[in-house]
C-alpha cells in the first residue's frame, strides 16, 4: 500500500505539471486527496499517514506558487495546504474507523458462523 500510495502521488503530482492552470490558483491540493482515500482504504491509517505527509510536501513544492521552492509568497497558499491537511487527516480518521468496524463485524459474522454450525 505505501508503494501504491507513492506512485499515486507521484502520478497525480506529474498530471497536474503537465495539465497547465487546471489547478493552478488554489485547487492544487484538491487531486492529491484521492491518493489519501487510496492509500487508507487500501493500507489503513499508516499508509494513509504517509501518504498525506508526502501529498502536502508535493503540493508546497511542486505545485504551490512559486513552484520548485518551498517559499510562500501568499497567505492564501498556506491555508490551502492547512485545509489539505485538515481533510486529509479526516479521511485517516474515518478510513481506519470503517476498518476497525468491518473487521468487528468480520469477526463476529464468524462466531455467528461457528454457533450456527453448532447448532447444526
Amino acid at each position: 500500500p505505501y508503494v501504491e500510495a507513492f506512485i499515486l502521488l507521484s502520478v497525480t503530482v506529474f498530471t497536474q505539471l503537465q495539465g497547465g492552470t487546471l489547478f493552478e490558483k488554489r485547487a492544487y491540493c484538491s487531486p492529491l486527496l484521492i491518493a489519501t482515500c487510496y492509500a487508507t482504504w487500501r493500507g489503513g491509517k499508516g499508509p494513509g499517514v504517509a501518504s498525506l505527509i508526502g501529498g502536502a510536501a508535493a503540493a508546497w513544492y511542486f505545485l504551490a506558487p512559486p513552484r520548485f521552492s518551498f517559499r510562500v509568497d501568499e497567505p492564501a497558499d498556506v491555508v490551502s495546504i492547512a485545509l489539505f491537511r485538515l481533510v486529509g487527516v479526516a479521511i485517516v480518521l474515518f478510513g481506519e474507523a470503517h476498518r476497525r468496524q468491518r473487521r468487528i463485524v468480520l469477526e463476529r459474522e464468524a462466531e455467528l458462523k461457528s454457533a450456527y454450525a453448532k447448532l447444526e
